[in-house]
């Protein structure tokens, strides 16, 4: 926001390629937990679990790009600049991970639900910026690693994992995390 107040010009269509981590969550079997809740409680439980991702990102100076569903996509580097957006990213999925089984005993005793996290990282090559239409757009971020990363958070599904960070991203924080 405060970008968009100090620029001389008024937001456009378009975007600009910048080497960014790229994060994606996902609750684990949601749709089978929010088949036997109301839509209601459905939006309630979403909204918690989405506040709580939300503020761990921001901390470890991310941006949250949207939410889909009992998704989130952030991305770290971009549109504010950090050369450890990789260790960034980390930090915040292991803190993810952490807040959320903080919750559980109250996410448990409001809606009766246990619920687990799924988190998939890489870094790479992103086209950034304002994406959409003229008369609607929004900032995101496009490319290969936007799409590596929703797939390595699914991939934890396969191997039983909460955290699958790409081969970039794990190269990237090798010398200050176990991978």
């Amino acid at each position: 926001v405060e970008q968009l107040v100090n620029s001389e010009s008024p937001p456009s269509l378009g975007g600009a390629e910048l080497r960014a981590t790229v994060f994606f969550s996902d609750i684990e079997g949601f749709t089978t937990i929010a088949e036997s809740m109301s839509a209601t409680e459905v939006v309630s439980l979403l909204n918690e679990y989405h506040s709580a991702m939300s503020n761990v990102v921001h901390m470890h100076r991310g941006m949250v790009d949207k939410f889909i569903g009992d998704g989130l996509m952030a991305i770290f580097h971009a549109p504010t600049y950090h050369p450890e957006h990789a260790l960034n990213a980390c930090l915040a999925a292991l803190e993810c991970v952490d807040t959320l089984e903080e919750l559980v005993p109250t996410l448990e005793a409001r809606y009766g639900k246990t619920i687990r996290t799924r988190i998939g990282l890489d870094t790479g090559d992103v086209v950034v910026g304002n994406i959409g239409s003229d008369n609607r757009f929004e900032y995101t971020a496009i490319g290969d690693t936007v799409n590596s990363s929703a797939r390595l958070e699914a991939g934890n599904k396969l191997y039983g994992t909460r955290i699958l960070i790409g081969e970039a991203t794990a190269q990237e924080v090798q010398s200050q995390l176990i991978v």
